[in-house]
């Protein structure tokens, strides 16, 4: 749009004098951001969408995947997939999202910084000692499980299970009181304090 600005000056005897000058205002821009989530499991994979933002010729992007940074452009309306895995262990990763919306005027908005969770991976592993065992003989199970903050359902196959906070290895004992070999299918779940799972 353009805007015509005129000031008249005029003195006590009604001599006067006009100016104008022109002003040209670029059109409106509002960028949008929404995301799937604020938090996820390992690995994430997410989108973050733009399709509600007015008057955008280019988003630029700054992600930071926990202190690995990504700079980069998009040019359309689409949604940006996104992904990442934290493998240390320790603690949550934070992505942190930042977002310039541009026109070709050179107008922008800079939106507020959005931040998406990250657990750690995850992995559920055990080891069975022996295998192969007569009526009646111990089995040892060891924990070789892997995450954050985890709590442990191990299921010894045969209707007893044994819940753990703490990361540990089990006796179990194992009866067939039949004339034929029975097989048991031991399950070991893993699960952090935020609901990520992994079983094996």
């Amino acid at each position: 749009s353009i805007y015509t600005v005129r000031l008249i000056a005029t003195s006590p005897l009604a001599c006067s004098d006009t100016a104008e000058s022109m002003i040209t205002v670029h059109p409106y821009v509002n960028g949008s951001l929404a995301l799937d989530t604020a938090f996820s499991c390992s690995p994430m994979l997410t989108e973050l969408k733009v399709s509600n933002s007015v008057g955008v010729d280019t988003f630029k992007w700054e992600i930071d995947y926990a202190g690995t940074v990504s700079n980069f452009q998009t040019l359309d309306y689409n949604s940006v997939p996104i992904t990442h895995t934290d493998n240390t262990l320790t603690s949550p990763d934070t992505v942190k999202i930042d977002l310039i919306a541009e026109n070709r005027m050179g107008c922008s908005d800079t939106l507020p910084q959005q931040e998406i969770v990250v657990m750690p991976v995850v992995t559920a592993d055990f080891d069975v000692v022996p295998t192969v065992i007569c009526d009646s003989v111990r089995v040892l199970f060891t924990n070789l499980s892997s995450g954050y903050n985890l709590r442990y359902d191990l299921d010894f196959g045969d209707g007893v299970s044994a819940v753990d906070t703490v990361k540990r290895d089990h006796y179990h004992r194992y009866f067939n009181r039949t004339t034929a070999d029975k097989i048991y299918t031991a399950t070991l779940t893993a699960i952090s304090d935020n609901v990520c799972i992994d079983s094996k």
